[in-house]
């Protein structure tokens, strides 16, 4: 079978099959950027996958009766259905509403053996895009799968490196300046770099946290063809705008209390979600915590390279 893709997120190896011919997008209809940054992700070693997504194409969606809604994500803006997450006997339903990207897939207790169901593509040759699944379902996917096998999670939150391959996150509400500690730091840091300005993954391996690049980015994508590479979680910053520049250090109750809200939930499976909040923890009892006050100017990124 020639019609494969094989991503590597987070170490995790995760290959996308099917019998169906592979039509990607144009990079007019995608967007250079998002196209470039997803590319980087790409795989085409041997190792043995964690998770396998079978992809059919379908000229209408079959229909499973049946199951209860565990989840459903509106839109922010016209509170319409997106998507959701349902229950039936022993595997879960995704339902994609977007428009162009409306979906059905099944997926097993275990997060790792999925079967895709997806609309034809091309008006001749029924075909199939990666990017379909990349850019909504395999973030769901990934971060329970993580939280499941208690391998990570997904954190709302920038995740930059120094020139010393040291690992920081940045974490804050939304306009607390995640994409403009970004820029900074990618302007102003000699040798150092961002993994990204949205989300990081971070897991635990050997008793010590590392953090991962992810394709899911935000504002600020000029880190798009930074190597897909961890490195070891050095600090955790939570973030908000100040009149002058300024760190200090929390205790871990406080950490915890900002910490937790930033991670990407698995809101219907219970034992995940402890599996996160242990995970939580963990972390806030292994790496330092601080909160960083900061302006918009260079000397925020002198005064983290010195801390």
């Amino acid at each position: 079978m020639r019609n494969i893709v094989k991503l590597k997120i987070a170490d995790l190896i995760i290959v996308m099959k099917s019998r169906f011919p592979i039509i990607e997008y144009s990079l007019k209809d995608w967007g250079a950027a998002s196209r470039r940054r997803y590319n980087v992700f790409r795989y085409r070693g041997n190792r043995k996958s964690d998770i396998i997504i079978d992809v059919e194409v379908v000229d209408r969606l079959p229909a499973f009766a049946g199951g209860r809604a565990a989840f459903v994500a509106y839109g922010m803006v016209d509170r319409l259905e997106n998507w959701r997450i349902s229950k039936r006997k022993d595997n879960y339903i995704y339902r994609s509403c977007l428009p162009g990207r409306k979906q059905l897939i099944l997926i097993n207790e275990d997060f790792d053996r999925i079967r895709a169901y997806l609309p034809a593509k091309g008006k001749n040759i029924p075909g199939w895009s990666s990017l379909d699944l990349a850019f909504d379902f395999l973030q769901i996917l990934t971060l329970n799968y993580l939280s499941h096998h208690k391998k990570g999670m997904i954190l709302h939150a920038a995740g930059l490196k120094n020139a010393r391959r040291e690992g920081f996150i940045f974490s804050g509400r939304s306009g607390a300046g995640k994409s403009t500690l970004a820029q900074l730091w990618n302007r102003y840091a000699k040798k150092g770099g961002v993994l990204n300005d949205d989300r990081v993954i971070v897991r635990r391996q050997k008793g010590k946290f590392f953090i991962y690049p992810c394709p899911w980015h935000g504002e600020f994508s000029d880190h798009e063809l930074a190597p897909n590479t961890a490195v070891k979680l050095k600090k955790l910053f939570f973030i908000y705008h100040a009149p002058k520049n300024i760190i200090g250090k929390i205790e871990r109750r406080q950490a915890f209390d900002l910490l937790y809200p930033v991670v990407f939930s698995s809101f219907w499976k219970r034992q995940n979600q402890e599996n996160l909040f242990f995970l939580c923890q963990e972390l806030i009892n292994n790496v330092p915590c601080y909160r960083l006050g900061f302006l918009k100017n260079k000397q925020v990124v002198s005064l983290l390279n010195k801390h």
